[in-house]
C-alpha cells in the first residue's frame, strides 16, 4: 500500500478497477485486471467502458477528463501504460504539476518497478542476473503487435531477472521477479522470449503450442505478467514526496504454481526504499562480476 492510505473513490473506474493508495498531492494508485486497456487506443475506437476509467480521454495531453461525478477532479492525468493483458499497479495525477515531477522521473527511469512473470523454463536457486537486448526504438501508438531489433533502429533494454521459485505440477515452470532499468514497448515479454524463457500465455512472444498445453490442462489463458509494486521520489512544492503501492499475486498465479509455503512467508516482510535500492545496486554489481549460468547469465550487447 502507499504511504497515505486511499481515500477517494469518486471516479468512474473501469471494470475490476480497484484503487489501492493515495497522496495528498493528487498521486493515485489503482490496480487494473488483465483485459482493461491503460486508456482507450485512439486508432482501433474500443468503447471507454474497456478503459481505466468510463470517461473521455485527451490522447495529446495524456489525462482523462468529463467526469460527471460530484467533487471529481476536472481531469485526470495518466502517468504510464501496462498493456492490456498486463495486471497489476498503474500510477495517475489530478494535479498536472505532480504528473509533470513523475513524468520526469519515468523519463530518467528512476521509477522502481518490479514485476512478476510465470515463464517456461526449469530454473534454479539464486539464478540472477541482468538482461541487455537491443530492442525497436519505434512507437506504435497503442496497436498490439511484435517489437523487433533492427540495425540503425533499436535501443538497448536492460532488467534485473531473479528466479524465485519453480512449481509443484511440474509443468516445467518457473516464476520471475523481473525489474525493468529501461522503459522500451513489450520490454519485458520481448527480454523474456529473447533470453529463452517465454511468458506463459503470451500471444505475441510466447511458446503457441506450449501455452495451449496449459490452456488445456489448467483452463488457464492469461498472460502472465504482474505489475507488482512501484516506488517513485519526486519534489512538489519545495519538499520530497515518497510514495510506493503493490499489487499482490493475482489468484492464478498460485493457481499455476501449485503453493510454497515457505516462499508465501517470505513475502510477508516488505522491503524499504532503501532495501529495494540497495538490492538493485547489488543485482548490477553481482550481474557485472561474470556470468552466473553459461547460457542464461551471460550479458548481451
Amino acid at each position: 500500500m502507499s504511504e497515505t492510505q486511499p481515500t477517494d473513490n469518486w471516479l468512474p473506474w473501469g471494470d475490476g478497477v480497484r484503487l489501492i493508495g493515495s497522496h495528498p498531492c493528487g498521486l493515485l494508485a489503482v490496480e487494473k485486471p488483465v483485459g482493461v486497456l491503460s486508456h482507450p487506443n485512439e486508432e482501433a475506437s474500443e468503447k471507454r467502458e474497456r478503459a481505466l476509467l468510463t470517461a473521455d480521454y485527451d490522447h495529446e495531453r495524456e489525462c482523462y477528463h468529463g467526469f460527471a461525478n460530484e467533487g471529481a477532479p476536472k481531469e485526470v492525468f495518466l502517468l504510464h501504460r501496462l498493456d492490456s493483458a498486463t495486471s497489476g499497479v498503474l500510477l495517475l495525477a489530478t494535479n498536472k504539476e505532480v504528473a509533470e515531477a513523475v513524468h520526469l522521473r519515468f523519463q530518467s527511469h528512476d521509477v522502481e518497478k518490479i514485476y512478476y512473470a510465470i515463464v517456461k523454463f526449469q530454473g534454479r536457486i539464486g539464478m540472477h542476473g541482468l538482461w541487455a537486448n537491443m530492442m525497436d526504438k519505434g512507437h506504435r501508438s497503442g496497436r498490439q503487435g511484435p517489437v523487433h531489433a533492427s540495425a540503425g533502429h533499436s535501443l538497448q533494454a536492460r532488467t534485473l531477472y531473479k528466479w524465485e521459485r519453480g512449481d509443484t505440477f511440474r509443468y516445467g515452470l518457473s516464476l520471475l521477479q523481473l525489474t525493468p532499468l529501461t522503459g522500451r514497448t513489450h520490454q519485458l515479454r520481448y527480454q523474456c522470449m529473447k533470453n529463452g524463457m517465454p511468458i506463459v500465455g503470451d500471444r505475441t512472444y510466447g511458446d503457441f503450442r506450449f501455452n495451449k498445453k496449459i490452456k488445456a490442462a489448467t483452463g488457464q489463458k492469461r498472460l502472465f505478467l504482474h505489475a507488482s509494486s512501484i516506488n517513485v521520489r519526486f519534489l512538489y512544492g519545495g519538499d520530497v514526496v515518497r510514495f510506493s503501492a503493490e499489487s499482490p499475486l493475482p489468484h492464478e498465479f498460485e493457481g499455476l504454481l501449485g503453493k510454497d509455503e515457505n516462499w508465501i512467508k517470505g513475502l510477508t516482510h516488505k522491503p524499504t526504499p532503501g532495501e529495494l535500492a540497495e538490492r538493485r545496486r547489488a543485482q548490477i554489481r553481482d550481474s557485472l562480476r561474470g556470468p552466473h549460468s553459461r547460457k542464461h547469465g551471460r550479458r548481451r550487447h
